[in-house]
C-alpha cells in the first residue's frame, strides 16, 4: 500500500448554494488531511473546477470503477453526512460550516467564506459577452428545483408584484439581469438569465456586476465566494 495514493472522499449532497458553501469543508479536510488527495463526489461538480485543494471532482452517480480506484487496497476516508441534521444548526445556534466540521471531526478556524475559481479565461470570455451601457444589477427572485417551475415558494420568493415594483425604480440606474426559474413569471425591463443554463455562466454574471439583490440561493453563496457584498431578502427561511 506504500506506493498508492490515499484520499479523503467528500460527499456533499444538496442544491447548488449548500455546494458552493460546502467548498468551506474543503478548505478545513486539507487542513486535517494535508498527505492525503481530496477527491469530491457530489451533484454539482461544477462548483470544484479550477480548486486547487481539490485532485478530483465526480458528478453523483457518474463513478465507474470508484472502488477500485479510490478505496480498495487503500486507507482512505470517507466524508458522508448531513449537516442540516445536527443538533446546534437546527436550533441556529452555530454556522452550518462549524456544524460541518463537526459531523467530520475536522478543525474549524472560524472562516466560513466559500471558494470559487474561475480562470482568466473564463472571466474574460463572460466579461466580453455581457454588453451593458449602465452598470449592472443581477437580481434573484426566486430559486430551488421544483416539478412545476412555474410554483412561487413564498418561504424563498420575492413576490412578483413587489419584484415589478423593484426592477422600475431600479432599472432607471442599472441594467438588470434577472436570474430565475425557465416558466416562472416574466418581469419588464430586465434581461433573462435562466437557472437551468450552464452553472458556471450565470454565477460569473456576479463578477461583472456592480450590485446584488438576492434570496436565499446559490448567489447568495456565490457573491459571499468572490466577496461582493449583496442584499439578501430573507422571507420564512
Amino acid at each position: 500500500m506504500a506506493d498508492k495514493d490515499n484520499y479523503v472522499i467528500f460527499n456533499p449532497e444538496g442544491g447548488l448554494g449548500k455546494i458552493i458553501a460546502s467548498t468551506a469543508v474543503v478548505r478545513c479536510i486539507e487542513a486535517k488531511y494535508p498527505d492525503y488527495k481530496i477527491i469530491v463526489l457530489t451533484p454539482w461538480p461544477e462548483v470544484f473546477l479550477n480548486n486547487p485543494r481539490v485532485h478530483k471532482v465526480f458528478k453523483s452517480g457518474m463513478t465507474p470503477y470508484f472502488y477500485r480506484d479510490y478505496l480498495e487496497g487503500r486507507e482512505s476516508i470517507v466524508l458522508k453526512g448531513e449537516p442540516y441534521f445536527c443538533t446546534e444548526h437546527l436550533y441556529s445556534k452555530q454556522h452550518l460550516i462549524k456544524s460541518w466540521c463537526e459531523l467530520h471531526n475536522l478543525p474549524f478556524d472560524g472562516n466560513v467564506q466559500p471558494e470559487l475559481y474561475f480562470n482568466i479565461a473564463e472571466q474574460t470570455y463572460y466579461a466580453n459577452n455581457i454588453k451593458s451601457d449602465k452598470p449592472l444589477l443581477v437580481l434573484q427572485t426566486n430559486g430551488g428545483n421544483y416539478e412545476d417551475e412555474r410554483l412561487y415558494c413564498w418561504t424563498r420568493d420575492l413576490p412578483q408584484s413587489q419584484s415589478q415594483i423593484l426592477v422600475n425604480e431600479l432599472s432607471k440606474k442599472y441594467n438588470i439581469y434577472h436570474v430565475t426559474r425557465k416558466n416562472s413569471p416574466v418581469l419588464n425591463d430586465v434581461e433573462r438569465v435562466d437557472l437551468i443554463g450552464n452553472k458556471r455562466t450565470f454565477l460569473s454574471i456576479l463578477l461583472r456586476s456592480e450590485k446584488r439583490l438576492l434570496i436565499d440561493s446559490c448567489l447568495q453563496h456565490a457573491a459571499a465566494a468572490f466577496n461582493l457584498p449583496s442584499t439578501v431578502c430573507w422571507v420564512g427561511t
